[in-house]
């Protein structure tokens, strides 16, 4: 069955009755036609355009014969209507079992990672024991480490022993084997003094570098309103900070001629302003070492000369009365400290002072180097 879509064909066309007599056809309201325009927007966009024998369209590619199909039940249509709905929930949970495979194998993959990390850190960390345990042999530094070289040795002297008597030689014969081995172990402790020699010089120096830093460093003050710690530099923080840098200069073995001369000239700038022995001792050396470097003395004649000038503002540098910051790293009563005779140097209003030695004081001071040359 064909139906066709055209206003001509739908629309049922009657012959119009004539108006009564009584009507008056001739007037102005009769004759006068009022139109009026309105525009309308649908939902969606749409023509259709359909031929006739009145109106021919030029091309009906598009068009399409609308046939009725099969006569479909309600049954039917539920049924239909249920098998669709089981290919629907098939590919939901065949969805939802890809995704849950996918995030078990990403779990089993970051457990393997996990895993292999944690092997990885674990060998690290026995390789750092290990070379650990190996620089503790060959580059003591605690007592601790030597402690470990004297057990070792006490046992390797015992195994060798009892080696050398389990195996049946002559008694001349063993007490050479044993006098080798006294030779031996007389040349591994004397090695061991060596080292314990080297770690006293570097402990040494390793803690006169923390004690300077730890002078220089900022003080941390904790935050009321709990957020980070403030750092504030204070004058004494400061001062510390500019001795530092020239105790550092005078160490500093890679300067040139100028930048000697210039770490020179203030050192001897900063110790003039104090007038002691101390002090006066620090200007004869720079003055001394200036000399020599004008006469163009080598550098190996002056080595030891620059490391007495190191050691004397090393002093100066950890005198409270000359650094304020150095006096919490001080060992003895701060009251000790205190010196009886002091007066002020220049005007009233400054606050250093010149001190005069007495023998107190000498054996005070000799106290503290000791101190400072025992190893940590």
């Amino acid at each position: 069955m064909e139906d066709t879509m055209e206003q001509a064909t739908q629309t049922i066309i009657t012959r119009m009755r004539p108006p009564p007599a009584a009507i008056t056809k001739f007037e102005r309201d009769t004759q006068t036609v009022e139109t009026k325009v309105t525009t309308s927007q649908s939902q969606r966009e749409f023509a259709v355009q359909t031929g006739c024998p009145r109106n021919f369209v030029e091309s009906t590619k598009m068009d399409r014969t609308m046939e009725a199909g099969t006569y479909e039940t309600a049954d039917d249509f539920n049924a239909r209507k249920l098998a669709a709905l089981i290919v629907i929930q098939k590919h939901f949970r065949s969805y939802f079992a890809r995704k849950e495979v996918e995030r078990r194998r990403q779990e089993r993959h970051i457990q393997l990672e996990e895993e292999k990390e944690r092997i990885e850190q674990e060998a690290a960390r026995l390789r750092a024991a290990r070379e650990k345990e190996v620089q503790r042999r060959i580059h003591p530094r605690t007592g601790r480490d030597f402690q470990v070289l004297y057990d070792e040795l006490a046992v390797w002297v015992k195994e060798q022993k009892l080696r050398i008597q389990e195996a049946g030689l002559p008694e001349y014969e063993t007490k050479a084997a044993l006098a080798t081995l006294l030779n031996k172990q007389t040349k591994l402790l004397q090695t061991i003094d060596g080292l314990k020699l080297e770690a006293s010089k570097q402990n040494k120096i390793d803690k006169i570098d923390k004690q300077i830093r730890g002078m220089a460093a900022p003080k941390v003050w904790p935050a009321y309103d709990g957020r980070e710690p403030v750092s504030v530099h204070t004058p004494d923080t400061v001062r510390a900070g500019e001795l530092a840098d020239l105790y550092y200069g005078l160490t500093n073995t890679l300067l040139t001629v100028d930048e000697r001369l210039d770490v020179l000239l203030h050192v001897k700038w900063t110790v003039k302003e104090f007038d002691c022995p101390l002090t006066r001792d620090i200007v004869t050396l720079i003055d001394r070492e200036a000399d020599s470097i004008d006469r163009r003395r080598p550098e190996k004649s002056l080595v030891y000369l620059r490391q007495r000038i190191a050691a004397n503002f090393l002093q100066f540098l950890m005198e409270p009365e000359f650094n304020p910051a150095a006096l919490p790293y001080q060992r003895v009563d701060p009251e000790k400290l205190k010196r009886p005779r002091t007066k002020p140097l220049g005007q009233p209003s400054r606050t250093r002072y010149v001190s005069v030695q007495t023998e107190e004081d000498e054996d005070l001071e000799d106290d503290m180097d000791e101190m400072l040359d025992m190893s940590i």
